[in-house]
């Protein structure tokens, strides 16, 4: 999980976070959001530099308003 969320493999300086994450989660019981809440808060996430965020709004623009030309 936590590779796929820095998109790319673990490497060997993963490792304490991985056995952070795994402590985590044992003394969770294994939840789900927990994994998630970990990942997420986790130093190689929240200091990956991946690709640029875009978020896309829900309301499409205005349409363009044009002006006839006028050929005298």
């Amino acid at each position: 999980m936590l590779g796929y969320a820095l998109g790319r493999s673990l490497q060997d300086g993963d490792s304490c976070t991985v056995q952070q994450l795994s402590d985590r989660l044992q003394q969770d019981n294994y939840r789900g959001r927990t994994l998630i809440r970990e990942v997420v808060l986790s130093i190689p996430f929240r200091n990956s530099q991946g690709g640029k965020v875009v978020i896309e709004s829900a309301v499409p623009p205005p349409p363009k308003r044009t002006v006839p030309m006028v050929v005298k």
